[in-house]
C-alpha cells in the first residue's frame, strides 16, 4: 500500500486573523496574493485520474478558504474529490496569543490587564531568534521566568500548546487517514505551527516553518513514511517522520 499526503499551509491572510471555527460559506479570509499562492501550489501537483482526493482542513476561515480554492482547481481538472472535512486536529495552536508572544520575540511594550509592560528583547531574545524557531524551541515558556512579569501573564504564556503537541496532532491525523483506501490521495490544509516539524526535518534543522500557500508531500508505505517533495521539489531525505518524532519527543 502507498498513500500520499499533500500538507498545505493556508494562503496569505490579513494579520488580524480569526482563529474561531467558521462555516464553509463564510470562509473568505485570504488576500488576493494568498489566493494566487494556493492556486500556484495546487496546479503543481499531479493526481492520477483514478484517484479520489480526500480533503481535510483546519476549521479556520483561512484554512477553509484555501480548501475551497483547491476544490475549484480539482473540478476544473475533472479530478474527483470528497467534500471538505473540517478537522480540529489541523487547527491553529491552542491557547496561543500573538499579543503575548510577539513582545517576547521582538521586545517592546504590551498592554496586559490594563497595565503597560515594557519587555526588553535583550533579556528575552538576545540572539534575535526568528519567531518560528522561538516557538519550536519553547522559548516563550522558558523566558517568562527570567523577567519581571505579572504571574497571570506568565500563566497564559505557559499554557500555549507546545510545538511537539501541535506536531503530534498532525501526525495522528495522518495515521487516522491511513485507514482510507489506496485509491485516494490526501490533502491537508493547516497552519505554520503544524508544518514546522516536517520543514525542520527536511532542512536538516535549518528551518522551522513554511511560507503561506506552500506544501509538503509525504509518502506512506507499509514500512515507513517520509517527505518526498517540498513545493514540488524532490526531497533527498528519507527519514521516517514518525520514528524521527519519537526520537526527538518521545512516544507519539
Amino acid at each position: 500500500m502507498e498513500l500520499n499526503f499533500h500538507i498545505f499551509r493556508h494562503g496569505e491572510s490579513p494579520y488580524l486573523q480569526r482563529n474561531n471555527d467558521v462555516e464553509l460559506y463564510e470562509a473568505n479570509d485570504l488576500t488576493p496574493k494568498g489566493i494566487e499562492q494556493i492556486k500556484k501550489s495546487i496546479d503543481s501537483i499531479y493526481f492520477p485520474s483514478h484517484k479520489i482526493i480526500e480533503i481535510r482542513s483546519s476549521p479556520t476561515g483561512r484554512g477553509l478558504h484555501s480548501s475551497k480554492i483547491i476544490i475549484e482547481n480539482l473540478e476544473k481538472r475533472l479530478i474527483k474529490h470528497s467534500e471538505i472535512k473540517k478537522e480540529q486536529n489541523l487547527g491553529e495552536v491552542n491557547n496561543f496569543s500573538w499579543d503575548l508572544f510577539c513582545p517576547l520575540v521582538y521586545g517592546g511594550e504590551v498592554v496586559f490587564e490594563g497595565q503597560r509592560i515594557f519587555i526588553d528583547v535583550n533579556k528575552t531574545n538576545p540572539s534575535k531568534t526568528q519567531y518560528q524557531e522561538f516557538f519550536a524551541k519553547g522559548e516563550a515558556q522558558r523566558v517568562v521566568d527570567l523577567i519581571d512579569l505579572p504571574n497571570s501573564y506568565k500563566k497564559e504564556v505557559k499554557s500555549f500548546e507546545k510545538f511537539e503537541d501541535v506536531t503530534r496532532r498532525l501526525l495522528n491525523t495522518i495515521l487516522k487517514a491511513k485507514a482510507t483506501s489506496d485509491k485516494t490521495e490526501n490533502i491537508f490544509v493547516t497552519h505554520d505551527g503544524l508544518t514546522g516539524f516536517l520543514i525542520n526535518l527536511d532542512s536538516e534543522g535549518k528551518l522551522f516553518g513554511s511560507n503561506t500557500g506552500s506544501y509538503i508531500s509525504v509518502k506512506m508505505t507499509d514500512s515507513n513514511a517520509y517527505i518526498y517533495t517540498v513545493n514540488g521539489i524532490l526531497s533527498e531525505k528519507r527519514k521516517d517522520i514518525f520514528e524521527e518524532f519519537e526520537r526527538r519527543y518521545g512516544k507519539l
